[in-house]
């Protein structure tokens, strides 16, 4: 008789196991308690683009910052006090981000302007959230769902002893294109509901999610 898990992390732990083992790529990677705003992922996972590294000295802004960055016009003059007033900082906090943004080699400052010299783009083709739960499949569904904001595929993932009262009800998880699986405690994962891949319903909480998994990802390897 395969015996449940004991706790949400030994989920967590042995999901990851076995997912390392399975993508062995140095273009995808992930992150385990990732907090966007949107409440806390177990894991999330995310696939490198080829061009990834023209973009990950993002992870050297401060996650909530890198999106205002990316909303900046191109190569358009701007004064620090008219960042600091379309941000709702003070000029004194605006000028420290434009420094972080001139470090990190995205702006420039010249003669008292500040001018983008380089715009981010998307260093992720797919951003996967993940929720585990030993049981309390209903709690993980409106978690999961919310972290449609900044990802493209969100998932319950449920210990396989759980899996019953979730499997009849695949209905909710398809209104909430939400995926759900399962996992024994050997391993083993059944896929019961595939969501459909989507762009996430947030920029800034996509962007957020992109700079805390450049900061603290992890490559599977």
């Amino acid at each position: 008789m395969v015996p449940k898990f004991q706790t949400e992390e030994e989920l967590v732990q042995t999901f990851i196991t076995v997912f390392r083992i399975a993508k062995r790529s140095p273009l995808t990677v992930y992150a385990t308690e990732v907090n966007c705003d949107d409440g806390i992922a177990d894991v999330v996972i995310g696939v490198l683009n080829a061009r990834w590294c023209d973009y990950k000295r993002i992870a050297e802004i401060p996650s909530r910052w890198v999106y205002p960055l990316v909303t900046l016009p191109y190569r358009k003059a701007f004064r620090v006090d008219q960042f600091a007033k379309i941000t709702g900082v003070t000029v004194r906090h605006a000028k420290n981000m434009l420094q972080l943004y001139q470090e990190a080699g995205f702006c420039k400052e010249q003669d008292g302007a500040w001018k983008k010299i380089k715009t981010p783009r998307r260093p992720f083709n797919n951003i996967i959230a993940i929720e585990a739960k030993i049981s309390d499949w209903r709690g993980a569904l409106a978690q999961a769902s919310r972290y449609r904001s900044y990802s493209n595929q969100s998932w319950v993932l449920l210990d396989d002893k759980s899996i019953g009262a979730a499997g009849r009800h695949i209905a909710d998880f398809q209104h909430y294109n939400v995926g759900l699986a399962s996992m024994t405690s050997g391993g083993r994962i059944r896929y019961c509901n595939f969501p459909v891949p989507k762009t996430p319903s947030s920029p800034l909480r996509y962007w957020y999610c992109c700079a805390e998994l450049l900061k603290r990802y992890r490559p599977i390897d």
